[in-house]
């Protein structure tokens, strides 16, 4: 998984447009709501101001991007080593 952190300040002036193939989790995101039960993730969605679009059109979502960043699941050990063979 790559993970990367922005300051707060450049968090609200970006647009995120969110390429999802699952639809129940479209609908969660672009309902605020957090698809994983994560507490963090939870309190963010419903306390920022987020421009935050997810859909199940590829093509739009890429489109006008200026950087794609793609996250893959990733086995996670019990003690938080990551599995990358």
């Amino acid at each position: 998984m790559l993970a990367f952190r922005l300051p707060h300040c450049c968090l609200s002036t970006i647009k995120y447009m969110l390429w999802i193939s699952s639809r129940k989790k479209v609908e969660l995101i672009n309902s605020r709501k957090s698809p994983i039960q994560d507490e963090y993730i939870e309190k963010y969605l419903a306390e920022k101001e987020l421009d935050l679009t997810a859909t199940l059109d590829a093509k739009l979502a890429y489109s006008n991007a200026d950087f794609v960043v793609i996250a893959a699941p990733t086995n996670v050990y019990s003690t938080n080593r990551i599995d990358v063979a």
